[in-house]
């Protein structure tokens, strides 16, 4: 009797087999496959705003310098702020960048191209290189990021 209850014992299986593991390592991989560039698109998605919001903190600052340089008919410090005031494509030196520093309490990136608008001191357009790396446009109060740094 004893050998008859170990007998049939053996023969249950307890655990999982093989194909159900490799069902349940299937379907995990199908999810894994689903959801990751889901996830990856809002990770890219919350960097490119990060990015907007460094570019719209320098453009405060660098309106603000322009507007000091030019209401106040400051020409010594537009002089000092950028190389060529009197054009409206105008570039900033060192001294603008440190001011704009300054002004925003941050490290700013590379600001390039910067244009003005004809008859008054808004800026219209530049180009803005973050810390990061990644490059922004903006045109007209419209704010596009054209290269978005990459992690590594």
């Amino acid at each position: 009797m004893m050998k008859s209850k170990m007998r049939k014992h053996s023969n249950s299986i307890n655990g999982f087999i093989l194909v159900e593991l490799v069902v349940v390592l299937l379907i995990i991989v199908l999810l894994a496959a689903i959801i990751l560039p889901k996830v990856v698109d809002e990770i890219n998605i919350a960097r490119s705003r990060a990015e907007i919001a460094e570019t719209r903190t320098a453009m405060v600052g660098l309106q603000s310098i322009i507007t000091f340089s030019y209401e106040d008919a400051d020409r010594e410090n537009g002089v000092k702020y950028f190389n060529n005031i009197d054009t409206y494509n105008i570039k900033l030196t060192e001294a603008g960048y440190e001011k704009i520093d300054k002004l925003t309490d941050e490290d700013v990136g590379k600001i390039e191209n910067i244009i003005l608008g004809i008859g008054d001191s808004s800026v219209q357009s530049f180009r803005y290189t973050t810390q990061r790396g990644s490059t922004v446009l903006y045109i007209n109060g419209s704010y596009t990021v054209e290269k978005l740094y990459k992690v590594i």
